[in-house]
């Protein structure tokens, strides 16, 4: 078999295993979600069998006879297989509710059940079936509970009451998604369907929201919450440094320590307070940050009175950087791209938002933002986050991913390589600077305010993690490094210890090692260098490991600052 026939049959495998664990993939890809994965360990050591199964055949590929683009393709594979062959390691280590990633069952709710057609009886023959599956899946998370509890982990006491909060509300609010009308019914045979329509209601009360009281029974018990840790992190945890080191790898995409991290974070906050007080200096304003913010808020012209002046604010910003994209890059996606609230009911556990990238169901990439709270939340960032998220940040990067049809599906549809996607997004927010955007001195003080935020992360994430920091101690020096609300830092915080560890530390971390290879790239090429050659450089392979995005740039200098 030849080597290019063995990588697309692996590839394929993979891509299979993907649609089959991600019935939000299917659904992206336009095609029926079959059936609900449980995510329990049986289902984490086939993936881990698989993995290693697939891994020993990666290895037996002969690189150099395969042209360069499917070269990156092995080297992504490898990287990506080398995380699922120890995926019981990481089932182990991840908490199946917290209070940032519970939603997805809100999310499976609103996605899939709501909008799901009945056309005929094998639909809605499905739709039961699916139903059921969900009822398992939520099942499955008091299992993992109960098996990791019997290891020793249990989740941080400090997050337990905002999962509670937040799965009693789900309990009341899911029927009104998957319980189905007589109006949704209307292609099948009446009497078929009102017996149908009753055996719904019936697996919706008795095994999802009853589930779902279990779930709610068994965190609020004494026998549980009375042995849930005050302290946070994964380092108090039997084999939770080494979990966490492996976060850091998966997350970032490199090699680096937690104290390393810990002291970059150090120094970049350092760095960006000072650059922060320079422009204050600037602006004639020589009081502290705290009298800066005042000043701020007794002027009241940084304050949205609602959500509507909310996406007014990101829109001007769009208008300003539009004309301008096509000086920097060599191309720009098809796919539009808009802003949209989040959902009032996410919005208490969620502290900011999230991009939506585009897909088959739905071409335009959304940003939904949070759109609470707009009495404490300044405005004062809001170039930096809109360019972030869309252009030339996320929206960008993702689209042209998306409408690559050379990429595998295994890569063109890969939203897992954080440090990359939230480097790149990092790396695009800053970009305006040099088009002249942040010309505005309130805008560009709000840019370093965001770079000074995300660089603290690498602080307090290694800090809460690895190093032994408390939460309290976490959010008193946030409190010191941040704009952020009490009520922001509490949620930040857990997110960083409960939620998802060393996922925060990929933005500042992506964003210097894309800063890094760009200088790497201008040292390299002098005169030869152009920004727009650059950014395809690096977009056009989608989302890589940094590590191997770093030898591609450097093939990238050996040609020439040509592509191929």
């Amino acid at each position: 078999m030849q080597a290019k026939e063995q990588l697309d049959q692996i590839a394929d495998a993979i891509w299979q295993l993907r649609l089959d664990r991600d019935p939000n993939l299917t659904r992206k890809q336009g095609l029926p979600v079959q059936h609900i994965p449980k995510g329990n360990l049986e289902e984490a050591e086939a993936d881990q069998s698989f993995a290693k199964e697939k891994l020993n055949l990666v290895r037996q590929i002969q690189k150099e006879a395969l042209p360069y683009e499917d070269q990156l393709t092995l080297d992504f594979m490898e990287d990506q297989l080398q995380w699922m062959a120890r995926k019981t390691e990481i089932w182990w280590a991840d908490f199946p509710v917290t209070p940032y990633t519970v939603y997805w069952l809100k999310t499976y709710a609103v996605d899939l059940f709501a909008p799901f057609v009945m056309k005929n009886k094998y639909d809605a023959e499905l739709y039961y079936k699916l139903l059921i599956d969900f009822g398992d899946a939520i099942k499955a998370m008091t299992c993992k509970l109960e098996m990791q509890a019997n290891k020793g982990w249990y989740l941080p006491l400090p997050a337990l009451h905002p999962i509670l909060a937040m799965l009693k509300n789900l309990k009341e609010t899911l029927p009104l998604y998957l319980e189905v009308s007589e109006r949704r019914t209307q292609a099948l045979e009446p009497a078929w369907a009102k017996r149908w329509i009753h055996n719904v209601q019936h697996v919706v009360k008795t095994q999802v929201q009853q589930e779902l009281q279990r779930l709610i029974t068994y965190l609020a018990s004494d026998d549980y919450r009375l042995k849930c840790p005050d302290r946070v992190g994964m380092g108090q945890y039997k084999g939770g440094l080494d979990t966490y080191q492996l976060y850091i790898r998966m997350n970032v995409s490199y090699d680096i320590a937690p104290e390393k991290i810990h002291d970059i974070g150090l120094e970049q906050v350092h760095l960006l307070t000072e650059q922060m007080r320079e422009v204050r200096a600037q602006m004639k304003f020589h009081g502290s940050e705290s009298d800066f913010l005042e000043h701020i808020r007794e002027a009241g012209i940084l304050y949205a009175q609602s959500p509507v002046e909310v996406e007014e604010r990101y829109q001007y910003h769009m208008r300003r950087i539009e004309p301008l994209m096509k000086d920097y890059f060599l191309k720009l996606p098809v796919s539009e791209y808009s802003v949209k609230r989040l959902d009032p009911a996410l919005e208490a556990g969620m502290t900011y938002g999230y991009f939506e990238a585009p897909s088959l169901l739905r071409s335009v990439g959304t940003y939904h933002y949070n759109g609470s709270g707009l009495e404490t939340r300044p405005q004062l960032t809001a170039a930096t986050l809109i360019y972030h998220e869309l252009i030339p940040g996320h929206h960008l990067q993702v689209a042209l991913q998306h409408e690559n049809q050379q990429l595998h599906p295994i890569r063109r549809e890969t939203l897992e390589l954080i440090g990359y996607l939230e480097g790149w997004a990092e790396y695009g927010a800053g970009l305006p600077r040099e088009m002249g955007l942040y010309d505005n001195p309130y805008d560009w003080y709000g840019r370093l305010v965001h770079e000074r935020f995300i660089s603290q992360r690498l602080v307090i994430d290694t800090g809460m993690n690895a190093l032994g920091w408390s939460l309290q101690q976490a959010r008193d020096y946030m409190k010191k490094t941040t704009i952020e609300s009490d009520v922001q830092i509490a949620s930040e915080t857990l997110r960083y210890s409960t939620d998802l560890p060393a996922q925060a530390l990929s933005y500042r971390l992506g964003y210097l090692k894309f800063m890094e290879l760009r200088n790497r790239a201008q040292q390299g090429l002098g005169a030869r260098f152009d920004i727009k050659q650059f950014h395809d450089a690096v977009l056009s392979t989608g989302p890589l490991p940094l590590s191997i995005l770093e030898d591609h740039v450097k093939r990238f200098i050996q040609h020439k600052g040509e592509l191929n």
